[in-house]
């Protein structure tokens, strides 16, 4: 990781510029960056991440669906419908700014001031932080129309709310007695047979373990145990600690998109009154799903 030094240095022989620096990452610096923070996250290995330099970006995927052959005979012309079976389809990114915070203390600096480790600790720290809040984001979103104080949900919209309220995804309810086996079952029947291979279903830990007491109630008392039930009609089970409680989406993971900039912004300074190194990262960011007809969402009924 040849930049690293370049994004994160916080140790050594420090000079005067390098505690006060300002300006965009390099595109190598700024695909470091995203790789690191991408690799930091257990989901986000798991979802399609897009690099783009530009703040929107159109992204395409041929349908195939099944039964798309057929014969034309000579002379004439598919269909329309015929044609739209192998159709393109997809959704455009269109990239919010946020900016990740960072800290580090004059104690530390000195303790580490000799530690050939501490910028590899340093960066490894801050794309942990990153891909945590980029997960989180991408399930707790709920709009990009952010304003000063209106909170974190609102710096973009996030993969479950574009299921909810996309026209394309498979919507369905359940009633708040319903069993957990009972939810998981109709959401996994729900599910477009194209994509029925591919598919996980995305679950609330709560939820997943309230799954196993159900299972162990019913003389299977190996699940009370262990707590690893791994699917439900061959759907596996993806537990992600993010995902809302009651709510219940089943999609290829590579059908989310997390789109990131590679126009990264980065700022550190040191704070004499804070006694310390304060970096800044702005970055520029969107949630998508590429093909909307996959994803089926579930949750409880409104009274």
């Amino acid at each position: 990781m040849g930049s690293l030094s370049e994004i994160m240095k916080a140790a050594g022989n420090m000079s005067a510029a390098d505690f006060s620096l300002r300006g965009t990452l390099t595109p190598e610096q700024s695909h470091t960056l995203i790789d690191a923070v991408a690799d930091s996250s257990d989901f986000l290995k798991k979802v399609q991440t897009v690099k783009t330099q530009s703040l929107q970006k159109d992204l395409t995927a041929i349908d195939l669906s099944n039964n798309i052959l057929i014969q034309i005979a000579e002379g004439l012309e598919p269909t329309d419908a015929q044609k739209q079976k192998a159709a393109m389809i997809g959704c455009t990114l269109n990239l919010k700014p946020a900016q990740l915070f960072g800290f580090i203390g004059d104690s530390a600096l000195e303790d580490n001031r000799h530690n050939p480790k501490f910028e590899q600790e340093t960066f490894n720290a801050f794309a942990k932080s990153f891909g945590n809040n980029l997960t989180n984001l991408g399930f707790v979103g709920t709009t990009d129309a952010y304003a000063s104080g209106t909170g974190f949900t609102t710096l973009n919209k996030g993969w479950i709310e574009i299921a909810k309220s996309d026209a394309a995804t498979v919507k369905g309810t359940y009633e708040a007695g319903d069993s957990i086996s009972d939810r998981l079952v109709a959401l996994a029947e729900s599910i477009n047979p194209d994509a029925a291979a591919d598919s996980v279903i995305l679950i609330a830990p709560s939820d997943y373990q309230l799954y196993n007491r159900e299972l162990a109630a019913l003389n299977a008392p190996y699940y009370l145990i262990e707590g690893n039930a791994p699917r439900i009609l061959g759907i596996p089970l993806e537990i992600n600690k993010f995902m809302p409680a009651g709510v219940y989406m089943a999609t290829p993971l590579k059908n989310l998109v997390l789109g990131a900039g590679l126009n990264v912004k980065r700022s550190r300074e040191y704070h004499a009154a804070k006694r310390g190194l304060e970096y800044v990262f702005s970055i520029y960011q969107d949630y998508e799903i590429l093909i909307k007809k996959w994803v089926s969402i579930l949750e409880e009924e409104e009274e």
